[in-house]
């Protein structure tokens, strides 16, 4: 178990407290303690999923699939993948908000919409300067003075 998940918890769906208390009582000594308040009741809402890793592994071992079998448990019930079914993960938590990424057709409607953006500004940067040059042409030739030209 990688130390990501030890801290993770799963919420604690009927169905799998039902599956634990058929195995409680199966279980090695130091599994069942840490098991044993999850159990109780009320039902609390969430149990670590350490406790889930450590149990499933234990199914998985020779000697519980041969104690499972003489109980008429099957082991397979009690893999990850069964005894998280239906819950979910994390349900104490508060998770941000999803924002999908942009479709391609709106990131290039975005380029084509920047692209018209910058021509406008280039456009009216060009006329201002062109209309400056020509007010300028015009005083000089029209003979005014610099005095005038520069007022």
């Amino acid at each position: 178990m990688s130390t990501s998940t030890t801290d993770i918890n799963v919420s604690l769906e009927p169905h799998l407290a039902h599956s634990l208390r058929e195995i409680y009582p199966l279980l090695p000594t130091t599994s069942a303690q840490d098991l044993e308040r999850y159990l109780g009741d009320p039902l609390p809402s969430i149990i670590p999923y350490r406790v889930l890793y450590t149990i499933s592994q234990w199914a998985r071992s020779e000697p519980a699939q041969n104690l499972l079998k003489s109980k008429a448990l099957d082991c397979h019930d009690y893999s990850m993948i069964a005894l998280l079914a239906g819950t979910t993960t994390s349900p104490e938590r508060k998770f941000g908000r999803y924002i999908p990424p942009k479709e391609p057709e709106e990131i290039e409607a975005y380029k084509i919409q920047e692209r018209k953006s910058i021509t406008a500004l280039l456009n009216a940067l060009l006329s201002i300067a062109g209309v400056a040059f020509a007010a300028w042409w015009a005083a000089d030739k029209t003979g005014w003075n610099n005095e005038w030209v520069r007022s």
